[in-house]
């Protein structure tokens, strides 16, 4: 990674300078901005690297270098990130389902059950599921519950969603904030969660890049006309392929879109980019699909 780092800021850092002892943020500034800058952090200067100027192939580079540091975290998300990647133990897993089945469905409840098993196999360090099995256990699940839906519960679990700190907790904890509904809020503001997907796009092998972008465009020009708060949008990756078809999507919307604000997370399992609803404002001439 260093080598790639070093021909992408050769221009501002020295050629004598120790690239390893200087702190290296990764961010999205959009393709317009230039691939890296110094700037002031705590009164030490640091490397910010703008993730929307690389080419594909430094992109890689620097992703695959950040996988193996750990990964770079937008200060702003981490906490969210965080909260996924601490292993989901039995008493949490029980917590979690304890604390939906006072307000939801039995089968509902099931779902959320089933899936945090899933999720608590995948995210166990003591042995390795392949992703094949993974994708079994998951069909099996279909086969059970209503296919479209347990798919997205899965994807939200997968995500901390439902996890206490997690978007669709909030909305569980202050029905009245984040609801319209007069009457049994909660059970009302998942069914549509899991019928609309309001505050998500994930991006699939089977996902064409133009209906990425479209899928994205629809939901932050929709977000305040749902029953439930849409604070922001959040577009997930995973695997190298869905990554990349996520950044050049995001690099149209820089051209299609005025105002376009986000904060971006990029470790070893997933790329999100968190989309500012508020400031989004689809551009006059944007073509549409």
């Amino acid at each position: 990674m260093w080598d790639t780092v070093r021909e992408i800021t050769s221009d501002i850092v020295p050629s004598d300078r120790n690239l390893e002892n200087i702190e290296i943020e990764v961010d999205a500034l959009g393709s317009d901005v230039p691939q890296a800058r110094i700037e002031q952090k705590e009164g030490e200067e640091i490397v910010v690297i703008n993730i929307d100027a690389l080419s594909d192939d430094d992109f890689e580079k620097v992703y695959s270098g950040a996988w193996m540091q750990g990964g770079f975290f937008d200060p702003e998300i981490q906490e969210d990130i965080l909260l996924v990647q601490k292993a989901l133990t039995e008493d949490r897993l029980t917590d979690i389902v304890d604390y939906y089945r006072d307000y939801l469905t039995k089968n509902d409840v099931a779902m959320i059950r089933n899936a945090l098993y899933l999720r608590q196999d995948w995210e166990k360090k003591s042995h390795y599921t392949p992703k094949k099995k993974m994708a079994e256990r998951l069909s099996e699940l279909s086969n059970r519950f209503q296919d479209d839906e347990i798919r997205l519960v899965a994807n939200l679990i997968s995500s901390g969603y439902y996890d206490e700190g997690g978007y669709i907790r909030k909305i569980f904890d202050s029905p009245n904030e984040y609801t319209n509904y007069p009457t049994n809020s909660r059970q009302h503001a998942h069914n549509y969660i899991l019928s609309n997907e309001p505050f998500t796009v994930y991006v699939s092998k089977h996902t064409k890049q133009y209906m990425i972008t479209k899928r994205i465009i629809n939901k932050l020009n929709d977000y305040d006309s749902h029953p439930i708060k849409i604070e922001y949008v959040d577009a997930r990756a995973q695997g190298w392929e869905n990554r990349l078809k996520l950044r050049k999507s995001i690099d149209t919307l820089h051209t299609s879109s005025e105002n376009l604000k986000y904060t971006m997370m990029l470790d070893s399992r997933e790329t999100v980019y968190r989309i500012d609803c508020d400031e989004f404002q689809e551009a006059d001439n944007a073509e549409s699909d």
